[in-house]
């Protein structure tokens, strides 16, 4: 052949051709080196890894590969790897013990760098904007910011309960209300709102399905070739969609912060939108930083709240014995003459005995947040590799039996009780194991003031079929969006557990703006 042949040929070949085969040469090479390496399941393909088996319900396999493979695996993901933590110790001795290593995030190209532009924590790379927004988001997240949060739940679930007992069956639309007004109040002074159809609840629902569907696993190919962020706007609609939606709640969230900052809360105090506009004012941050600070704050407590008091509702529902000893202790401890109060939590001890178990074995999050190794690290005796997205399994954590005991799969408050009937600290600890204080504060105090509420004032109990029988729900049943178990819906009769708590609610209504 002539070398003007070849030179033809070669010059007709694709280039990307040769960085694909030499993406694969690479890879190869990568993977067969002989460093120790958590095990692996089996089925990988060559390149591919073993991406077929990364399926929408992750948690399920994994921890099934717990018990074949131990408490660390290593998935090949077109040639990252994946390493999944399956028990407390593991994701305790890595993620906390050695969080300046384990502390970045992986890469998400279309909900972290796109759609939020890399304002939002849990999705960014540790950074100097990193740094700079958890500062300021720590810094307006103070003691009385907590208990003026309180405040809003009482009067939040006051509201939710007046809605339960008008209209039980549209309960998912309830939890939507009173977290969503929560949240919005807290940050930006609203007025308690009392409608779910209202324009700003419905404009965070829409951001929070954006968002999750944004981050699903397997949603986009960018998950697995980042490169492909570079492609053009004519040749990626994905990427076109979520710039426009970028812009679109960046315009949206500008907007709440800016009238945040002019509006003076109800009780007189400093709303966080105000707060978020002092440090703009400091040059701690800019504007677009305080907005998108803001809508984490109010859109990270509606999704998990609402979705864990969906849980926490259906078990109720389905184990009448359980409701029935916590009515019976909120009557002890509380009285039937007021509503119960934040004073009252620390001496309902079934009570959040019952949420920590609802928690425990229903988790809407079954995997803590993905993070990325930030060098090389081992481990066990095992090698990780930098750039490693590590994982803990909390679904597989929350039932080992070494932990929780034989029945560790069976609902069980009573788990974390002593003989006297008061809470097992230590037990509590490790249930909350990957939570801040202030996590724990907000996110912990929501459910269980709610919880202690709908316990105190309702009788929940099952729709009857047509032959009187119980049509009790599935406690299995879920709906999985990205990473978040969603209750399925069902149906329950909610009545007022006696005719004094009608009449409670009037005289509470009329000061929550009822």
């Amino acid at each position: 052949m002539s070398s003007y042949a070849s030179r033809t040929i070669v010059s007709n070949v694709n280039p990307l051709y040769f960085i694909a085969v030499g993406l694969c040469v690479v890879i190869l090479w990568r993977n067969s080196q002989k460093s120790p390496r958590p095990p692996s399941p089996p089925g990988a393909y060559p390149i591919l890894g073993h991406v077929f088996q990364v399926t929408k319900d992750l948690w399920i396999p994994f921890t099934a590969w717990k018990e074949k493979y131990g408490p660390i695996l290593s998935l090949n993901i077109v040639g990252q790897q994946m390493i999944v933590l399956n028990t407390l110790k593991a994701a305790t001795d890595l993620l906390d013990r050695r969080s300046a290593i384990y502390s970045d995030r992986p890469r998400d190209i279309v909900g972290g760098e796109m759609l939020s532009g890399s304002h939002l924590m849990v999705l960014s790379a540790y950074n100097d904007r990193w740094r700079r927004i958890r500062r300021a988001a720590h810094d307006i997240l103070s003691a009385s910011v907590i208990t003026k949060f309180q405040l809003l739940q009482r009067t939040e679930a006051t509201l939710f309960l007046d809605d339960m007992i008008k209209n039980p069956d549209k309960w998912q639309e309830h939890f939507d209300r009173m977290t969503s007004s929560c949240m919005l109040t807290m940050v930006y002074g609203t007025a308690p709102m009392r409608s779910h159809d209202q324009p700003e609840i419905k404009a965070i629902m829409e951001y929070v399905k954006d968002m999750t569907e944004a981050t699903a696993p397997g949603k986009h190919l960018t998950q697995l070739i980042p490169a492909l962020k570079h492609l053009p706007l004519w040749m990626a609609p994905w990427k076109r969609a979520a710039l426009e939606s970028h812009e679109r709640y960046t315009e949206l969230f500008t907007k709440f912060l800016r009238e945040g900052m002019d509006r003076t809360a109800h009780d007189g105090s400093q709303t966080l939108a105000q707060s978020l506009g002092q440090k703009v004012k400091q040059a701690t941050i800019n504007e677009k930083e305080a907005a998108w600070i803001g809508a984490a704050l109010m859109t990270a407590g509606t999704e998990a709240i609402l979705t864990a008091l969906g849980w926490i509702l259906k078990t109720l529902v389905v184990y009448p014995e359980v409701q029935r000893a916590g009515q019976q202790e909120i009557d002890r401890v509380v009285g039937r003459g007021r509503f119960p109060d934040f004073e009252d939590l620390p001496n309902l001890h079934y009570v959040r005995a019952i949420v920590f178990e609802v928690m425990r074995l229903f988790p809407p999050t079954p995997f803590a947040i993905p993070h990325s190794l930030r060098e090389d690290d081992w481990y066990e005796g095992y090698f990780l590799e930098k750039g490693s997205t590590v994982i803990a399994n909390v679904w597989a954590i929350n039932r080992d039996p070494d932990i929780y005991g034989p029945d560790a799969e069976v609902f069980n408050p009573r788990r974390y009780l002593d003989v006297k009937g008061q809470l097992k600290e230590n037990d509590i600890n490790q249930c909350t194991w990957r939570h801040s204080d202030t996590d724990r504060v907000v996110f912990g105090s929501a459910l269980m003031i709610t919880t202690a509420y709908m316990l105190w004032a309702l009788n929940l109990t099952p729709p009857k079929d047509e032959r009187g029988v119980d049509i009790t729900p599935d406690i299995e049943a879920y709906i999985n969006v990205g990473l978040i178990r969603h209750v399925a819906p069902f149906k329950i009769n909610v009545e007022p557990r006696n005719s004094d708590i009608l009449s409670l609610l009037a005289a509470a209504m009329a000061p929550a703006g009822s």
